[in-house]
């Protein structure tokens, strides 16, 4: 869990104190002036307020989520805020708590509807059946949080940020709501896509190191060989690495999954044993990236790594290809 020196957390209150608890004026009516966890949630924000809103992201889309290095900065965007917008699912446990309490900003703390959870409503996976700290050290209560890589999260994240924008600025409603009725067009539109690319990587398998990309695996229907770490946020011991090998060498044209924070020693150990393919995704957007476009690159990666080829753009108008219900 991320922590502060007694020093550092001296000089965020002060800077939260300073900037004067971000209390606008109930009567002002400016653009909403946005905060969220990570670049995806940022992008959303834009594609539904438009110039409505002014949106700063905190990550910057190749960290480790779960454990982000606060700046003083954060603390002073933070309280000056009118929304804050959060994946939630403990996603982000280890240092949201902390930044808002640190702000002081009553708009944002639990309970107001400045606090907004986009994963609220969402299809949950993996909801542990125990909390034991035995089961792993990165153990998360409500289930898998990544679901940002859902295929149908793009859709589900962005009603939750209108309904949110509506009640903040509900003279706007009709703006944004004709905002997100565009970018569900958009995103459907790429679900086609993906969906008709999972057809293509029927019977594909993969090993991946960490659990972050449990929700587009699921929706792509590639199976999951073996997990690197032996439990969530656990480094692989020699005698689990060498299960896992030994899996791998089973079946050569797997391709091993990998964010670019993960412990890539181990990962570059079982494809350089086994001569796999090794894959380098994001598990966010980064910063100015759109969710779309991050997911459009996450999935053409895959594309590649498999031999197969892309689907292209056009639409079809196949019956129920197009996923209709908001939540993935």
């Amino acid at each position: 869990m991320q922590r502060f020196s007694l020093i550092g957390l001296h000089v965020l209150f002060v800077l939260a104190a300073l900037v004067g608890n971000g209390q606008a004026s109930p009567l002002a009516q400016g653009p909403v002036k946005a905060v969220a966890t990570l670049p995806d949630i940022a992008d959303l924000v834009r594609e539904i307020g438009g110039d409505r809103v002014e949106v700063k992201a905190i990550c910057k889309g190749t960290e480790n989520v779960h454990a982000v290095r606060l700046k003083p900065s954060h603390v002073v965007m933070t309280s000056r805020c009118e929304a804050f917008f959060q994946v939630g699912l403990s996603l982000e446990h280890a240092w949201v708590p902390g930044l808002i309490k640190t702000s002081r900003n009553r708009k944002i703390q639990a309970g107001q509807p400045g606090l907004v959870t986009v994963s609220e409503g969402m299809t949950v996976l993996e909801k542990p059946a125990s909390l034991s700290r035995k089961e792993g050290a990165d153990i998360h209560p409500e289930g898998n949080p990544h679901v940002n890589l859902a295929h149908g999260a793009g859709r589900h994240m962005a009603a939750r940020i209108r309904d949110s924008l509506v009640e903040l600025r509900p003279k706007h409603k009709a703006e944004f709501e004709a905002r997100f009725k565009a970018f569900e067009a958009k995103s459907k539109a790429a679900e086609i896509r993906w969906t008709k690319l999972a057809a293509q990587l029927k019977d594909k398998k993969v090993i991946v190191y960490h659990s972050e990309f449990n929700y587009l695996l699921e929706d792509l229907g590639l199976e999951v060989l073996a997990t690197i770490e032996p439990k969530p946020g656990v480094p692989p011991t020699p005698g689990h690495l060498a299960k896992v090998i030994q899996i791998a060498r089973k079946h050569p044209k797997a391709v091993v999954l990998t964010a670019a924070w993960s412990n890539n020693r181990a990962v570059d150990r079982v494809v350089d044993t086994c001569e796999c393919c090794k894959l380098v995704l994001a598990s966010m957007a980064v910063k100015e990236q759109s969710w779309l476009d991050s997911m459009e690159d996450i999935h053409r990666s895959l594309a590649n790594a498999f031999e197969v080829a892309y689907p292209s753009d056009e639409a079809s108008d196949e019956e129920g290809a197009v996923p209709t219900e908001e939540t993935p």
